[in-house]
């Protein structure tokens, strides 16, 4: 079941809205400009040439943009632990906008707003298309690693930012 909730910034511990119908998350993501599709898991070897993956994104017009990649393989958190330690996961930004693509396993992506936290959570196939500067980390699932493509239009664009004014400390996701 797809799911969103909506946490304000200075609170991390509770989320003020939670969405679980598509239309209504999509509405949500169209609103801070970032898109949200559901595209088919292609099988992840573990060293895949992140080149081969941008051929299978051929067919989407709009994702021609993107000529440069890199994959991210995310260490599952124990089975044992009650929640992903979300403090030590690093938030990215980007001068232009990017791709990201979970290609293998579970888990949820933070998008940062000036007063909001969004936290999504996502299958493998969804790809989230981010606008110029949107502060942003992934979550993987307690005891499933993932696999997350980075998309940009020049190398450089998958270089991050600094985000010095969004922290994860205190967040309670959902599960």
């Amino acid at each position: 079941m797809p799911l969103l909730a909506i946490y304000p910034r200075d609170r991390l511990m509770f989320p003020d809205k939670v969405l679980t119908h598509d239309e209504d998350i999509q509405r949500h993501l169209t609103g801070l400009t970032v898109g949200l599709r559901s595209l088919a898991a292609p099988p992840v070897a573990e060293f895949e040439a992140p080149e081969a993956f941008l051929a299978l994104l051929v067919e989407q017009h709009d994702l021609a943009v993107f000529d440069y990649a890199e994959v991210f393989h995310h260490t599952a958190p124990p089975a044992y632990a009650e929640q992903v330690d979300a403090q030590a996961q690093t938030v990215h930004r980007h001068a232009q906008p990017t791709a990201r693509w979970l290609l293998k396993g579970g888990g949820s992506f933070c998008l940062f707003t000036a007063g909001e936290l969004y936290y999504l959570d996502c299958a493998p196939g969804d790809l989230l298309l981010l606008p110029a500067g949107m502060p942003h980390a992934f979550l993987p699932r307690v005891g499933q690693p993932g696999s997350v493509l980075r998309l940009a239009a020049k190398v450089e664009d998958l270089t991050s930012l600094d985000s010095p004014d969004c922290s994860l400390e205190g967040f309670q996701p959902l599960d």
